[in-house]
Protein backbone atom coordinates (compact mmCIF):
# COMPACT_ATOMS: atom_id res chain seq x y z
CA UNK A 1 0.00 0.00 0.00
CA UNK A 2 0.95 3.95 -0.52
CA UNK A 3 2.71 4.87 2.56
CA UNK A 4 6.44 5.68 4.41
CA UNK A 5 8.46 2.58 4.88
CA UNK A 6 11.74 2.52 6.52
CA UNK A 7 13.63 -0.71 4.97
CA UNK A 8 17.34 -1.84 4.51
CA UNK A 9 19.02 -2.93 0.86
CA UNK A 10 20.84 -5.89 0.22
CA UNK A 11 22.57 -7.17 -2.66
CA UNK A 12 22.17 -10.58 -3.49
CA UNK A 13 24.50 -12.36 -6.05
CA UNK A 14 25.21 -15.54 -7.74
CA UNK A 15 27.73 -17.16 -10.09
CA UNK A 16 26.29 -18.67 -13.10
CA UNK A 17 28.23 -21.06 -15.92
CA UNK A 18 27.74 -20.02 -19.28
CA UNK A 19 28.10 -22.11 -22.62
CA UNK A 20 31.06 -23.08 -23.93
CA UNK A 21 30.78 -20.67 -26.78
CA UNK A 22 33.33 -20.53 -30.36
CA UNK A 23 32.99 -16.80 -30.11
CA UNK A 24 33.07 -13.92 -27.61
CA UNK A 25 30.08 -14.81 -24.97
CA UNK A 26 27.70 -11.66 -24.40
CA UNK A 27 25.23 -11.85 -21.75
CA UNK A 28 22.76 -9.94 -19.75
CA UNK A 29 19.97 -9.49 -17.44
CA UNK A 30 16.29 -10.05 -18.02
CA UNK A 31 14.14 -7.96 -15.25
CA UNK A 32 10.26 -7.59 -15.86
CA UNK A 33 8.26 -10.36 -15.10
CA UNK A 34 11.34 -12.66 -14.90
CA UNK A 35 13.57 -11.79 -12.30
CA UNK A 36 12.47 -11.57 -8.79
CA UNK A 37 14.52 -9.01 -6.84
CA UNK A 38 14.03 -5.33 -7.17
CA UNK A 39 17.00 -3.01 -8.57
CA UNK A 40 18.59 -0.41 -6.33
CA UNK A 41 17.18 2.53 -8.30
CA UNK A 42 13.90 2.47 -8.13
CA UNK A 43 12.46 -0.22 -5.85
CA UNK A 44 9.43 1.61 -5.73
CA UNK A 45 8.22 0.41 -9.46
CA UNK A 46 8.36 -3.35 -7.62
CA UNK A 47 9.99 -4.57 -10.91
CA UNK A 48 12.10 -7.61 -11.37
CA UNK A 49 15.49 -6.83 -11.81
CA UNK A 50 18.94 -8.00 -12.72
CA UNK A 51 22.00 -7.40 -14.07
CA UNK A 52 25.59 -8.82 -14.24
CA UNK A 53 27.93 -7.71 -11.87
CA UNK A 54 31.05 -9.48 -13.31
CA UNK A 55 31.86 -12.05 -15.97
CA UNK A 56 34.31 -14.11 -17.73
CA UNK A 57 34.33 -16.28 -21.44
CA UNK A 58 32.70 -19.23 -19.12
CA UNK A 59 31.35 -17.44 -16.03
CA UNK A 60 28.84 -14.38 -14.87
CA UNK A 61 28.47 -13.23 -11.47
CA UNK A 62 24.62 -11.56 -11.77
CA UNK A 63 23.02 -9.24 -8.96
CA UNK A 64 19.70 -8.25 -7.79
CA UNK A 65 18.05 -6.46 -4.29
CA UNK A 66 15.99 -7.35 -1.79
CA UNK A 67 14.80 -5.06 0.91
CA UNK A 68 14.06 -5.55 4.72
CA UNK A 69 10.84 -3.21 5.27
CA UNK A 70 9.32 -1.67 8.25
CA UNK A 71 6.55 0.30 8.95
CA UNK A 72 7.05 4.11 9.79
CA UNK A 73 6.79 5.69 12.25
CA UNK A 74 5.80 2.99 14.47
CA UNK A 75 8.37 0.67 13.28
CA UNK A 76 6.15 -2.87 12.89
CA UNK A 77 8.65 -5.14 10.96
CA UNK A 78 6.89 -6.37 7.43
CA UNK A 79 9.15 -8.99 6.24
CA UNK A 80 11.67 -8.84 3.43
CA UNK A 81 10.38 -7.60 0.31
CA UNK A 82 10.09 -9.10 -3.06
CA UNK A 83 11.30 -12.45 -1.58
CA UNK A 84 14.11 -13.69 0.54
CA UNK A 85 17.41 -13.66 -0.39
CA UNK A 86 17.90 -17.87 -1.14
CA UNK A 87 14.56 -17.48 -3.53
CA UNK A 88 15.34 -14.73 -5.57
CA UNK A 89 15.42 -16.03 -9.12
CA UNK A 90 17.97 -14.24 -11.48
CA UNK A 91 16.83 -14.81 -15.61
CA UNK A 92 19.35 -14.17 -18.36
CA UNK A 93 20.26 -14.72 -21.59
CA UNK A 94 23.63 -15.70 -23.45
CA UNK A 95 24.40 -15.24 -26.99
CA UNK A 96 27.39 -16.42 -29.04
CA UNK A 97 28.35 -19.00 -31.70
CA UNK A 98 27.87 -22.60 -30.19
CA UNK A 99 30.07 -25.32 -29.84
CA UNK A 100 28.98 -28.67 -31.15
CA UNK A 101 30.03 -31.75 -28.90
CA UNK A 102 31.82 -33.71 -31.73
CA UNK A 103 32.65 -33.55 -34.99
CA UNK A 104 33.92 -35.54 -37.86
CA UNK A 105 36.53 -33.68 -40.43
CA UNK A 106 36.55 -34.57 -43.73
CA UNK A 107 36.97 -31.89 -46.20
CA UNK A 108 40.40 -31.12 -47.67
CA UNK A 109 41.68 -28.27 -46.35
CA UNK A 110 43.87 -25.68 -48.77
CA UNK A 111 45.61 -22.73 -47.96
CA UNK A 112 43.50 -19.60 -48.36
CA UNK A 113 40.58 -21.47 -47.15
CA UNK A 114 40.42 -18.58 -44.50
CA UNK A 115 42.55 -15.13 -44.64
CA UNK A 116 44.74 -16.72 -41.08
CA UNK A 117 44.45 -19.46 -39.33
CA UNK A 118 41.70 -21.96 -39.10
CA UNK A 119 40.69 -23.69 -35.93
CA UNK A 120 37.85 -26.54 -35.95
CA UNK A 121 37.12 -26.58 -32.01
CA UNK A 122 34.34 -29.07 -30.20
CA UNK A 123 33.66 -30.12 -26.63
CA UNK A 124 33.95 -33.44 -26.87
CA UNK A 125 36.55 -35.66 -29.61
CA UNK A 126 37.33 -34.90 -33.19
CA UNK A 127 37.75 -37.49 -35.83
CA UNK A 128 40.06 -36.66 -38.51
CA UNK A 129 39.71 -38.00 -42.30
CA UNK A 130 40.89 -35.42 -44.49
CA UNK A 131 44.28 -34.15 -46.41
CA UNK A 132 45.63 -30.64 -44.89
CA UNK A 133 47.57 -29.00 -47.84
CA UNK A 134 51.01 -27.71 -48.43
CA UNK A 135 51.02 -23.70 -46.83
CA UNK A 136 47.85 -24.46 -44.64
CA UNK A 137 47.64 -23.33 -40.80
CA UNK A 138 45.38 -25.24 -39.24
CA UNK A 139 44.47 -26.01 -35.39
CA UNK A 140 42.44 -29.05 -34.44
CA UNK A 141 41.13 -28.23 -30.39
CA UNK A 142 38.86 -30.77 -28.97
CA UNK A 143 37.97 -30.93 -25.21
CA UNK A 144 38.60 -34.73 -24.97
CA UNK A 145 40.05 -36.45 -28.04
CA UNK A 146 41.88 -36.07 -31.12
CA UNK A 147 41.81 -39.30 -33.60
CA UNK A 148 43.45 -39.23 -36.51
CA UNK A 149 42.10 -41.73 -39.06
CA UNK A 150 45.37 -43.82 -39.95
CA UNK A 151 43.97 -44.39 -43.48
CA UNK A 152 42.80 -40.84 -44.26
CA UNK A 153 44.70 -38.28 -42.33
CA UNK A 154 47.76 -36.48 -43.64
CA UNK A 155 48.99 -32.89 -42.92
CA UNK A 156 51.65 -32.32 -46.26
CA UNK A 157 55.14 -31.25 -45.53
CA UNK A 158 54.91 -26.84 -45.71
CA UNK A 159 51.92 -27.42 -43.81
CA UNK A 160 51.64 -26.06 -39.89
CA UNK A 161 49.55 -28.33 -38.24
CA UNK A 162 48.46 -28.43 -34.06
CA UNK A 163 46.35 -30.25 -32.35
CA UNK A 164 45.52 -29.80 -28.48
CA UNK A 165 43.18 -30.63 -26.08
CA UNK A 166 41.69 -27.49 -24.94
CA UNK A 167 37.86 -27.05 -25.57
CA UNK A 168 35.35 -24.99 -26.80
CA UNK A 169 36.39 -22.44 -23.52
CA UNK A 170 39.70 -21.48 -25.30
CA UNK A 171 39.63 -18.26 -27.19
CA UNK A 172 43.16 -17.71 -27.84
CA UNK A 173 44.72 -20.69 -29.24
CA UNK A 174 48.72 -19.90 -29.24
CA UNK A 175 47.84 -16.46 -29.95
CA UNK A 176 51.43 -13.42 -29.83
CA UNK A 177 52.88 -13.63 -26.60
CA UNK A 178 52.65 -17.23 -25.54
CA UNK A 179 54.77 -18.76 -23.88
CA UNK A 180 54.62 -21.86 -26.46
CA UNK A 181 57.21 -22.60 -29.32
CA UNK A 182 58.48 -24.76 -31.62
CA UNK A 183 60.01 -27.38 -29.27
CA UNK A 184 57.38 -27.33 -26.51
CA UNK A 185 55.10 -28.76 -28.90
CA UNK A 186 56.80 -31.07 -30.92
CA UNK A 187 54.58 -33.73 -30.22
CA UNK A 188 50.88 -31.77 -30.27
CA UNK A 189 52.20 -30.04 -33.39
CA UNK A 190 53.77 -30.71 -37.04
CA UNK A 191 56.06 -27.76 -37.64
CA UNK A 192 56.17 -28.67 -41.89
CA UNK A 193 57.05 -31.59 -41.21
CA UNK A 194 55.20 -34.80 -42.59
CA UNK A 195 52.33 -36.20 -41.18
CA UNK A 196 51.29 -39.61 -42.81
CA UNK A 197 49.13 -41.68 -41.12
CA UNK A 198 48.22 -43.64 -43.90
CA UNK A 199 47.56 -47.42 -43.07
CA UNK A 200 45.90 -50.20 -45.73
CA UNK A 201 44.01 -51.39 -42.58
CA UNK A 202 42.83 -47.88 -41.74
CA UNK A 203 42.39 -49.21 -38.18
CA UNK A 204 42.43 -47.23 -34.94
CA UNK A 205 45.02 -46.69 -32.01
CA UNK A 206 42.87 -48.03 -28.99
CA UNK A 207 43.82 -46.03 -26.15
CA UNK A 208 42.27 -46.05 -22.56
CA UNK A 209 43.60 -43.73 -19.23
CA UNK A 210 42.47 -45.04 -16.04
CA UNK A 211 41.84 -44.07 -13.22
CA UNK A 212 41.30 -40.68 -15.01
CA UNK A 213 41.39 -38.16 -12.67
CA UNK A 214 43.92 -39.94 -10.70
CA UNK A 215 45.76 -39.09 -7.44
CA UNK A 216 49.40 -40.53 -7.80
CA UNK A 217 49.40 -43.21 -10.21
CA UNK A 218 48.31 -43.59 -13.80
CA UNK A 219 47.88 -46.51 -16.35
CA UNK A 220 47.73 -45.91 -19.78
CA UNK A 221 47.03 -48.90 -21.81
CA UNK A 222 46.78 -49.47 -25.78
CA UNK A 223 45.60 -52.07 -27.84
CA UNK A 224 48.57 -51.78 -31.25
CA UNK A 225 46.75 -53.04 -34.34
CA UNK A 226 50.26 -54.21 -35.41
CA UNK A 227 53.53 -54.09 -33.78
CA UNK A 228 55.96 -50.65 -33.81
CA UNK A 229 57.86 -48.41 -32.46
CA UNK A 230 55.90 -46.83 -29.65
CA UNK A 231 56.60 -43.74 -27.67
CA UNK A 232 54.51 -41.78 -24.93
CA UNK A 233 54.73 -38.69 -23.80
CA UNK A 234 53.30 -36.74 -20.58
CA UNK A 235 52.73 -32.76 -21.28
CA UNK A 236 51.43 -29.90 -18.65
CA UNK A 237 49.02 -27.37 -19.62
CA UNK A 238 51.51 -25.37 -21.28
CA UNK A 239 52.58 -27.99 -23.78
CA UNK A 240 55.75 -28.22 -21.66
CA UNK A 241 57.06 -32.10 -21.52
CA UNK A 242 57.25 -33.38 -18.46
CA UNK A 243 57.19 -36.88 -18.49
CA UNK A 244 58.38 -39.54 -21.21
CA UNK A 245 56.96 -43.26 -20.04
CA UNK A 246 57.58 -44.60 -23.43
CA UNK A 247 60.38 -43.75 -25.58
CA UNK A 248 60.51 -44.67 -29.22
CA UNK A 249 60.25 -48.42 -27.98
CA UNK A 250 59.40 -51.49 -29.86
CA UNK A 251 55.97 -53.07 -29.00
CA UNK A 252 54.46 -56.17 -31.03
CA UNK A 253 50.73 -56.08 -31.84
CA UNK A 254 48.25 -56.56 -29.13
CA UNK A 255 47.86 -55.08 -25.52
CA UNK A 256 50.10 -52.98 -23.89
CA UNK A 257 50.20 -50.87 -20.62
CA UNK A 258 52.44 -48.56 -19.11
CA UNK A 259 52.19 -47.03 -15.68
CA UNK A 260 53.47 -43.07 -15.12
CA UNK A 261 53.57 -42.33 -11.44
CA UNK A 262 52.86 -38.45 -11.25
CA UNK A 263 52.83 -38.37 -7.11
CA UNK A 264 55.30 -35.00 -7.63
CA UNK A 265 52.48 -32.96 -9.81
CA UNK A 266 50.79 -30.27 -8.98
CA UNK A 267 46.74 -30.46 -9.31
CA UNK A 268 45.40 -29.87 -12.72
CA UNK A 269 45.10 -30.86 -16.32
CA UNK A 270 48.17 -32.60 -18.30
CA UNK A 271 47.86 -34.36 -21.48
CA UNK A 272 49.38 -37.69 -23.33
CA UNK A 273 50.18 -38.54 -26.28
CA UNK A 274 51.04 -41.79 -27.42
CA UNK A 275 52.55 -42.41 -30.96
CA UNK A 276 53.19 -45.26 -33.19
CA UNK A 277 54.65 -45.35 -36.69
CA UNK A 278 51.20 -45.24 -38.44
CA UNK A 279 49.13 -43.61 -35.60
CA UNK A 280 48.87 -40.25 -33.13
CA UNK A 281 46.44 -40.55 -30.34
CA UNK A 282 46.06 -37.64 -27.55
CA UNK A 283 44.21 -37.48 -24.50
CA UNK A 284 43.81 -35.16 -21.44
CA UNK A 285 43.66 -36.48 -17.89
CA UNK A 286 43.33 -34.59 -14.61
CA UNK A 287 45.80 -34.74 -11.65
CA UNK A 288 44.00 -34.30 -8.28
Amino acid sequence: ASALYEVVRYEVRTDVSLPPYLSDTYVWGRGTNESTGWSAASPNYQIGFCDVFASTPTTATLRSYVYQVWSFPLGQYLGVWPTTSNNVVFAYTTLGIPCVDDRNITQTISPGTLDDQLVFSVSGQITANNLIESGSDVIYNAGDEIRMVASNFQAEIGSVFIATIEGCGSKNLFSEGSNLDKDDLSSFAQWGEELNTSSEKGELLEVSAHPNPFNDLLTLSFMLPESSKIECVIFDNQGREIARPIGNEWRSKGKHSVNFVGSDLESGVYFYVIRTNEYVHSGKIIKL
